[in-house]
């Protein structure tokens, strides 16, 4: 990892993209998956992506789970993809602009798994 990755790290707060570079190779990506929950999984796609499905008692909690991922999401300035049905939240995170998973999907997927907790 390079010495601006470290910072972001250390900060836990995401770099525009023009200060990350580009997307992270897969064995980079398989790695760190392994700093976060163990649901999150990597889907290879022409664009790889890391996503985790939450489930919750209802609506309500669902919803309210979406809300507080758009508000992390919103501060970091790095939003998912999110896919929600009436108890199930799939938070899906790419950086679309350099094609590929970065340190901020990481981070922001880490900032999810906290409020879970």
């Amino acid at each position: 990892m390079t010495t601006s990755n470290n910072t972001q790290e250390n900060t836990k707060k995401c770099l525009p993209c023009a200060g990350i570079g580009s997307a992270m190779e897969l064995d980079i990506i398989t790695h760190a998956l392994t700093e976060l929950h163990s649901d999150w999984a990597l889907i290879k796609t022409p664009q790889h992506t890391i996503k985790r499905s939450f489930s919750f008692k209802g609506y309500r909690q669902a919803m309210m789970f979406a809300n507080a991922v758009a508000w992390v999401a919103d501060s970091q300035g790095h939003h998912p993809d999110m896919f929600i049905t009436y108890n199930q939240v799939d938070v899906s995170f790419t950086t679309h602009d350099l094609g590929g998973i970065t340190r901020n999907d990481f981070i922001c997927a880490s900032e999810v798994d906290h409020l879970c907790n």
